[in-house]
């Protein structure tokens, strides 16, 4: 039986992976590791409206299709209209799902982009 978070993994593995050798790689990695805090220090709609403002359509259409969304404009609407129980549930599984994004893209940009780790070594 597979969980609903196998789920979330297996669709952010998907998008992530295709996303390695994409030509914006920097920025959306950057953006990739610092959205689950955003939504945590300025909730979910304000988040989301940065995200579209930031007009980064890959790392949009990533999230839309991990959290089960059509697009982020239907994510957004529906954070918009969302009663407080269900906006309290919206943000959980949006953050879960930026956080898997957030995972696997620290997983895979890592080994492209060649770091070296804290003791000068290079990462594996």
């Amino acid at each position: 039986m597979e969980t609903q978070d196998c789920k979330r993994a297996q669709r952010a593995y998907e998008r992530v992976i295709s996303r390695v050798d994409f030509e914006n790689s920097d920025k959306y990695k950057s953006f990739a590791l610092s959205f689950p805090a955003l939504i945590h220090s300025v909730g979910l709609a304000q988040a989301i409206a940065y995200a579209q403002a930031k007009s980064l359509p890959e790392y949009q259409a990533d999230l839309a299709y991990v959290v089960g969304m059509e697009t982020m404009d239907v994510l957004a609407k529906e954070s918009r209209l969302a009663h407080l129980s269900e906006y309290r549930r919206l943000t959980f599984e949006v953050i879960n799902c930026a956080s898997w994004i957030k995972r696997y893209v620290e997983a895979f940009f890592k080994k492209k982009d060649n770091q070296e780790s804290p003791n000068g070594e290079p990462s594996v």
